[in-house]
């Protein structure tokens, strides 16, 4: 089930990131209907990290949007899935 994100938080942590290849790949075709996803790096810390969806942010952000969907792994999830592209890195695929 996906919650409400901020998207002036994430679009400010872009920003800080230097992350202005963002705006050159705007596009009206980012469907802020579909939710990003966030990984929960550690709750108790409040550590979160986005993995997919920063183009809906930004055409979010753009629209004016204060929140967008997202859906939130567990910690688990979040090792597992960082666990499996390492293994997969490490094996050339």
């Amino acid at each position: 089930m996906s919650r409400p994100t901020d998207v002036a938080f994430w679009k400010a942590f872009a920003n800080e990131m230097e992350s202005q290849h963002l705006q050159t790949f705007r596009s009206s075709t980012a469907n802020c209907s579909i939710p990003v996803i966030i990984a929960t790096v550690n709750e108790s810390s409040g550590n979160y990290m986005l993995i997919d969806g920063w183009h809906r942010i930004d055409q979010a952000s753009a629209e004016g949007r204060n929140v967008i969907q997202a859906f939130y792994l567990t910690e688990a999830e979040t090792k597992e899935i960082f666990k499996v592209a390492g293994n997969a890195r490490a094996k050339g695929s």
